[in-house]
């Protein structure tokens, strides 16, 4: 009998996205923004910065590269559930919105104890 699968999302979910967000910031700017609301949905209203546009914001998006969505870290807590939910006996997928020329960041097999 196949295992029930249970899918999870990735950014917010399994991944914090905010932190990656964070660092990105730090890496464009030389500036490591302060929180400003710890509820917000969007990493530009959690973090105190500025909404760029123009060359500022395309220089922002340089940093959203293959190492970004490659080292975004787990949300605290994320990996211990998986592991219980794969003891448990669920198969696990994931999914994510990111843009295909970054897919291969994400990929990765994971190999059952």
């Amino acid at each position: 009998m196949p295992k029930p699968i249970i899918t999870l999302d990735a950014d917010g979910v399994l991944l914090d996205y905010h932190v990656a967000y964070r660092n990105a910031w730090l890496k464009a700017f030389n500036h490591l923004p302060v929180l400003k609301d710890p509820n917000a949905y969007w990493p530009i209203d959690r973090w105190d910065v500025r909404k760029w546009d123009g060359e500022e914001l395309a220089h922002f998006r340089r940093f959203f590269d293959e190492e970004f969505w490659r080292t975004i870290p787990a949300v605290d807590g994320a990996i211990l559930a998986c592991n219980q939910m794969r003891a448990a006996g669920f198969e696990l997928a994931c999914v994510s919105a990111i843009e295909s020329r970054f897919e291969n960041a994400r990929l990765l097999t994971i190999t059952p104890n």
